[in-house]
């Protein structure tokens, strides 16, 4: 098994102003994608779950889950399951867990 290097994603936007902004919290965010990623490794989530069980904003959540996607570590697993607000989510799964 290869290991997965979570910390090479770059900021979309590459004015200084969105450089600096993000090397502020680039540590963070690593650390966050990290925490998402293997929280997925263990079994497939909604964002809604994840934020749950780990304690992040949902905000939060889904934009590590994008970076994740974007990074191909993670997928839609093509499964949806109910939110507490009565809609459908998508289930993300670890391109090695499908």
């Amino acid at each position: 098994m290869t290991e997965t290097n979570l910390f090479n994603y770059k900021a979309q936007n590459y004015t200084d102003t969105s450089r600096k902004a993000y090397q502020k919290k680039e540590f963070k965010l690593k650390g966050l994608r990290e925490e998402v990623y293997n929280f997925l490794k263990i079994e497939p989530q909604t964002n809604h779950q994840i934020a749950e069980a780990l304690d992040m904003t949902l905000q939060s959540v889904c934009g590590r889950c994008r970076e994740l996607q974007l990074m191909d570590l993670v997928e839609d697993s093509g499964m949806r399951r109910k939110t507490s607000f009565g809609g459908t989510a998508i289930v993300w799964a670890t391109k090695e867990k499908r």
